[in-house]
């Protein structure tokens, strides 16, 4: 999360309930794939240097973690609970299409980047949330 918040940051600062609780997107129990930007960085790198072509790779820290462990480190550290939200409801806020794109379960481990010799140096995004959260 280094560097800003990307697509953790409509988490952790999603829109709160009447009692404080952070709204999750859907159920919250779809998995996400991370990568911390330094490591995608590293990655890219080995890629477009690599002696021949390697096609698409996909960058992950190898811990999917689900929308609702997310919500719940970052709002353990504020004392607060989280709240499912409607798939309807994620689509009005966020809108359809990105909506949906967040709902599905993307869990990828990343093999093909560490057959290059990619591996990660960040694993747990779960650990800079709850991190960021205590420090808050």
């Amino acid at each position: 999360m280094a560097h800003g918040r990307g697509l953790a940051g409509l988490v952790t600062d999603a829109p709160r309930t009447g009692s404080g609780a952070l709204r999750l997107i859907g159920d919250g129990e779809q998995r996400w794939t991370w990568v911390h930007v330094d490591d995608l960085a590293r990655l890219y790198e080995l890629a477009v240097t690599h002696e021949a072509p390697i096609g698409r790779v996909i960058g992950s820290d190898g811990s999917p973690t689900t929308v609702r462990e997310l919500a719940e480190a970052a709002a353990g550290g504020a004392g607060v609970g989280v709240a499912p939200e409607r798939a309807d409801a994620t689509r009005e806020r966020l809108g359809a299409a990105f909506a949906d794109a967040l709902l599905l379960d993307q869990a990828a481990l990343g093999a093909k980047a560490r057959s290059i010799g990619w591996a990660p140096e960040h694993t747990s995004i779960l650990e800079e949330v709850e991190r960021e959260a205590s420090a808050a």
